[in-house]
């Protein structure tokens, strides 16, 4: 098992970013070099001057999130992890350890096991709202959600819906009217949710017309708990 805790950093307009190239992260960069190894991605997340001195001063507060493509050995990464003293939150696989890298979402931060998971249920956001265009959004709707379009009426829609089959019933019919989501980003990442832009391509009489949808997206219990939706009706009346 090779647990990787470096990061191959660069500074992009200020801030720092990843210095590997577009769409690869750290974990698979890895992974390519050792091929048949177990490969591990943790610990990256959080500076080097905190992370001996945070879990000795407080045992299990703190969180370490981590990625693997080798899920049958997540009880034993996660007894690694616990036993320096960090509370595991498992990231996903490699492919989706972005936000362990430089310029993701965790990239550096120190935060509770509460809270990462949060924020890795915000990572995995555009993955989640794709599932539209294929009708298995349903999958990650809490069964309280609640999917406000505050400029709805203006086209005969209702301004909200509330619970998980009242808003899976709404955006099937949606999704079967032809509408298509893509370029899915985020951006002002929290535990709590994140601002979500997107392009929308919409049948109308005239032809097909692209929108930019921009949503504020609060996350509960790993699901999609509110949708506050904005984009521009009056482009496809």
């Amino acid at each position: 098992m090779v647990i990787d805790t470096m990061n191959a950093v660069t500074v992009r307009e200020g801030r720092a970013a990843s210095a590997l190239e577009d769409g690869l992260t750290e974990g698979q960069w890895l992974a390519r070099l050792l091929p048949g190894a177990v490969v591990v991605r943790a610990f990256s997340h959080i500076q080097d001057e905190l992370l001996v001195s945070r879990a000795r001063k407080t045992p299990g507060v703190w969180a370490v999130a981590y990625a693997t493509d080798a899920t049958a050995e997540r009880s034993r990464i996660e007894q690694v992890i616990a036993d320096t003293g960090y509370a595991p939150v498992f990231a996903g696989s490699l492919a989706q350890s972005s936000i362990l890298d430089p310029g993701g979402a965790a990239f550096p931060r120190l935060l509770t096991r509460a809270e990462l998971r949060g924020l890795v249920t915000v990572n995995r956001l555009p993955e989640m709202l794709e599932r539209f265009n294929t009708g298995a959004l349903a999958d990650v709707l809490h069964e309280q959600v609640r999917w406000v379009f505050p400029y709805g009426p203006t086209i005969g829609v209702p301004d909200v819906f509330e619970g998980r089959q009242a808003v899976a019933e709404h955006l099937a019919r949606v999704a079967r009217s032809g509408v298509r989501i893509s370029a899915i980003r985020t951006k002002l990442e929290s535990p709590q949710g994140a601002v979500v832009n997107a392009r929308a391509s919409f049948p109308t009489p005239r032809g097909v017309v692209s929108s930019s949808i921009v949503s504020i997206v609060t996350v509960r219990d790993g699901l999609i708990g509110e949708v506050r939706e904005y984009w521009d009706t009056a482009a496809i009346r």
